[in-house]
């Protein structure tokens, strides 16, 4: 994307001339093609703003007190990473 915009100006001096039109549609351009790729990067780390650690511990602690609950009788001595 980074060549493409780079090599935009050219072809545009080229096809139209060096007026203000290439300046505009050359930052125009920039502008939405930035922006869609943070856009996109925003959507691959969905997950980064949500507390998944903390719900992960809290789903491990309560499965293994329900399965030394059910098989011994009694809870065991686990400290759990809550961070």
């Amino acid at each position: 994307m980074s060549l493409w915009l780079l090599l935009l100006p050219i072809s545009l001096v080229t096809s139209i001339g060096a007026t203000s039109t290439t300046v505009i549609t050359t930052a125009l351009s920039a502008y939405v093609f930035v922006g869609l790729d943070e856009v996109g990067m925003e959507i691959e780390n969905v997950f980064q703003l949500l507390p998944l650690q903390q719900l992960a511990a809290a789903v491990q602690k309560d499965v293994c007190d329900q399965f030394y609950g059910l098989v011994c009788g009694s809870q065991p001595d686990i400290e759990f990473a809550t961070s």
